[in-house]
């Protein structure tokens, strides 16, 4: 009972999610609002869907890995592969692949966004395959993810900052329609450069995720008004555009 949404952006990564949190003790599941599954350090985000014990236990391995001495000879592919291998050998007889969870972090001048699971099958995004959603509300939030990705940036990768206002719309629009499994607050977290050309780890505030509801709702009011002067205007319907007009023509 939980989502997540990732971005790999043109400039850094974006991750997002409700504050849903499943905990799973024998068979018996709990679930609880406002919990924290979204964490930053100075180099890297880590977000989780799945049981909370698990999340945490993988954001353990991930701060592990990445006190390690980086080799220099190894590429990000065997970076990735290392951490995934401690997963699968510690978590996989207790978890079987049920959590999983993004990890954004910048290396060899790039960012990167992988997807990491306990059966050992990590998936790093690339320009290609950009976004991910996961979680219980996955099957809600991807086909949105995705029309709004096609709306406002043609299909392409977008910046961050577009990506902070379509992963608030697509979480809000989950907590909105699902049956109960997906819950506020929002919670995003960003990974990119700053000013100074310095890698910048940032989780929003409330006021700056309030800052894309509000550009949701103006967008949704310009639409309303584009609907009314095409739909319902006196030009509109001089014009034959009007909206009784348009029923009119598809019942012929």
């Amino acid at each position: 009972m939980t989502l997540l949404v990732g971005i790999l952006c043109t400039d850094g990564v974006v991750i997002g999610a409700d504050s849903m949190l499943t905990s799973s003790w024998g068979n018996q599941p709990l679930a609880h609002h406002s919990g924290k599954k979204i964490w930053t350090d100075e180099e890297w985000i880590f977000a989780y869907a799945g049981n909370t014990d698990i999340g945490h236990s993988i954001k353990y391995f991930v701060e592990s890995h990445f006190k390690q001495p980086i080799q220099p000879q190894n590429d990000n592919f065997q970076f990735v592969k290392r951490l995934a291998n401690s997963l699968s050998v510690n978590l996989l007889q207790i978890d079987q692949g049920v959590t999983a969870g993004l990890l954004a972090y910048h290396r060899d001048n790039s960012f990167f966004c992988t997807i990491l699971n306990t059966i050992n099958r990590p998936f790093i995004l690339d320009k290609d395959h950009f976004y991910q959603a996961m979680g219980s509300g996955q099957l809600g939030a991807e086909p949105f993810l995705i029309h709004l990705l096609d709306i406002f940036c043609d299909g392409k990768q977008p910046n961050v900052n577009i990506a902070r206002f379509i992963t608030t719309w697509v979480i809000e629009h989950v907590i909105a329609t699902n049956a109960g499994g997906v819950a506020g607050p929002i919670r995003i977290a960003t990974i990119n450069y700053n000013e100074s050309d310095k890698i910048n780890i940032n989780e929003l505030k409330e006021g700056q995720i309030d800052e894309s509801r509000d550009w949701v709702t103006k967008i949704k009011f310009d639409l309303q008004k584009w609907r009314d002067k095409t739909f319902f205007s006196k030009t509109s319907e001089d014009t034959g555009n009007s909206l009784e007009s348009i029923v009119k023509k598809s019942d012929k």
